[in-house]
């Protein structure tokens, strides 16, 4: 569409598309291109909606013994409306994420799988919380991507590192209007052990014991669609933590994956892989 639709506008589409993904697949998907033995824990519905996420996932090179099938459900759904620009607005129904339930020996054995486990917020935030209470026994790092905002109580703190966009940040801190990039990030600091706050084109703000600074971004070739860039971002740079590398040159490839990826259509079919992200 020319442009994305005020509240009470109707906005007529030049075209729509389906395709498959959804936050925790689009970043194991980021994470297994950019090098890492990736794996998806989560739910998925009786349908065949299902079967095609899994074919999907597994095309991808992503592991799935964690996805679990629940009984008289839906698969989770999204509606991602985009303008001209590129910019876009989405829409979730979580469907069997948000009914489905794991023990806590099924998740100790996924997590003890991992060198880094992601959490985000389209799952039930209870289970996100004994994820994180489980990885922190464990000794696994933890990266939680606060989208969209829940209450992860005290789990927040070890987060390491927190990732949220502007708009994000501004929710979890209960500011209203616009804030330059460095406060949002130095005011975040202390509700984790790291914190990333993403600006879109300009790149990433890092936050940690140490000082907060700005990693830019490159500039890309054209901007065709953000849809997913985020999660480009979150994938990229758990696949460089689980490699060993520090946090800064971490969020330094994220940053270029993420911009990347903006450059072709749709979410996980965009991302690069490691080899093209380093060129």
């Amino acid at each position: 569409m020319d442009s994305l639709p005020q509240p009470g506008e109707t906005v007529v589409a030049h075209a729509v598309t389906r395709g498959l993904g959804g936050k925790g697949a689009n970043q194991a998907v980021a994470a297994a291109r950019s090098g890492a033995r990736s794996e998806m824990v989560g739910f998925v519905g009786d349908d065949s909606k299902a079967s095609e996420l899994l074919a999907w996932l597994n095309e991808f090179g992503v592991s799935t013994p964690g996805l679990i099938t629940v009984d008289d459900a839906e698969s989770g759904v999204a509606a991602v409306v985009r303008d001209a620009a590129g910019a876009n607005q989405i829409i979730v129904s979580p469907g069997a994420s948000s009914i489905g339930e794991i023990s806590d020996a099924a998740l100790r054995a996924a997590i003890g799988r991992a060198r880094i486990l992601v959490l985000q917020g389209e799952i039930p935030v209870s289970l996100s919380r004994r994820a994180a209470t489980i990885a922190h026994a464990s000794g696994v790092r933890t990266l939680i991507n606060l989208a969209p905002v829940v209450d992860f109580g005290e789990a927040l703190r070890n987060a390491d590192p927190l990732i949220v966009n502007e708009i994000e940040a501004r929710q979890l801190l209960a500011l209203e209007g616009p804030h330059d990039d460095l406060t949002l990030a130095s005011l975040l600091s202390e509700t984790a052990r790291s914190v990333v706050v993403t600006i879109g084109d300009r790149g990433a703000m890092l936050a940690t014991t140490e000082g907060t600074i700005h990693v830019p971004a490159p500039r890309p070739e054209r901007v065709v669609d953000t849809t997913g860039a985020g999660d480009a971002f979150v994938g990229a740079l758990a696949a460089r933590l689980a490699f060993g590398a520090d946090l800064e040159s971490s969020v330094r490839f994220a940053v270029a994956a993420a911009t990347m990826s903006v450059e072709s259509a749709g979410a996980a079919a965009s991302y690069p892989l490691f080899e093209e992200v380093l060129r």
